[in-house]
């Protein structure tokens, strides 16, 4: 489905969910557009494009810019000034880079005697080629041309390798679902909605001869396969991977053609690494997603309720708008601060 449509349904998500454990003004942030799109998120989503559409859809949706930053990464005056005019250059309407040099170069620190110099070595390295095209992006989210050719790379090395059988080639245009066996189909970019919720799975599994459908997603990662586990407690991959299986549930209840079926709670994320490491499969334990999805747990020393609950609870700070604290610090003056996980009892 287009991602236009999707983000355009107002519903729960699970990033809005992961932004409320942290602190519900997180939350409130992401609703009101006021949390920026990383890098890494950016990637992923391109990639995700890559693999699932074709190079219309992406040409659409993304900007592989032609120059070069030549300040990338560095925390210097000029590095500093780069960064504020790449800000200008985005948030600016008719941008033209000379009515934001004074302010970039005070920005960053830089004295008067010395702006000169600057704004002579921003024309002369190319930085000024690079926030013009900026400019120009509009809606579309940019990436640099390494990155471009990263993700190509990365395409090909998943297409070369043993997971290549969740995956087609060449994806004809509107078309998302195909046979991969005689038994076997995938759906790409399936979107479900329940319960005041909705999800996007990268690849809605089914196998007709268990009579069972399961969760794919896709992750660009640059840890190498031990720091993995670490990634998906880092980045709340399990909070995914029980609030996409609880939609797939739904999603049975939706369909008539699935009515038999069940649901496989070993919810998979299939890891393509930004360098040389081989793409790798992680498949979450299904009594731990099941129990994340309905009990909850402990997980370090953060307690966690079910993911039902946490839904009632994004449901109910967008409908009360309260932000300053989580919603059990309402209904008390107290909270209980834990000290030992489950493994001390």
């Amino acid at each position: 489905m287009k991602m236009r449509d999707y983000h355009s349904v107002e519903a729960i998500s699970r990033s809005m969910i992961w932004e409320m454990l942290k602190h519900p003004k997180k939350m409130k942030a992401l609703l009101e557009g006021r949390k920026e799109t990383s890098h890494a998120l950016k990637m992923g989503d391109a990639f995700d494009v890559m693999m699932f559409d074709n190079e219309k859809v992406l040409n659409e949706r993304f900007h592989f810019m032609q120059n070069d930053d030549p300040y990338a990464g560095k925390d210097t005056g000029i590095g500093r000034f780069m960064s504020h005019m790449k800000d200008a250059a985005i948030s600016t309407d008719n941008f033209n880079p000379i009515d934001h040099y004074f302010t970039a170069y005070q920005q960053a620190g830089i004295k008067r005697p010395g702006s000169e110099a600057i704004v002579a070595e921003f024309e002369s390295t190319g930085g000024r080629r690079y926030v013009e095209e900026l400019s120009s992006v509009g809606d579309k989210l940019s990436l640099d041309m390494k990155d471009f050719n990263m993700l190509t790379s990365m395409k090909y090395m998943l297409l070369a390798s043993r997971l290549r059988h969740w995956f087609v080639r060449d994806i004809p245009e509107g078309q998302n679902r195909f046979k991969i066996s005689d038994k076997e189909e995938v759906i790409y970019q399936q979107a479900i909605y329940f319960n005041g919720s909705k999800v996007l799975l990268d690849i809605l599994y089914i196998d007709h001869e268990s009579r069972c459908i399961r969760g794919i997603d896709l992750k660009t990662t640059s840890s190498d396969h031990k720091g993995l586990m670490g990634s998906i407690i880092k980045y709340g991959y399990f909070l995914q991977a029980a609030m996409y299986s609880l939609a797939l549930e739904y999603y049975i209840q939706q369909n008539e053609e699935l009515k038999d079926y069940s649901v496989d709670y070993g919810f998979s994320f299939v890891f393509v690494h930004k360098g040389d490491n081989a793409p790798l499969q992680v498949d979450m334990n299904a009594d731990d997603v099941k129990r994340f999805i309905y009990k909850g747990g402990t997980i370090g020393y953060t307690e966690y309720p079910p993911v039902t609950t946490m839904i009632d609870n994004a449901k109910w700070h967008i409908e009360n708008d309260k932000w300053e604290y989580e919603r059990a610090a309402y209904g008390s003056a107290t909270i209980q601060a834990r000290i030992f996980n489950d493994s001390s009892k």
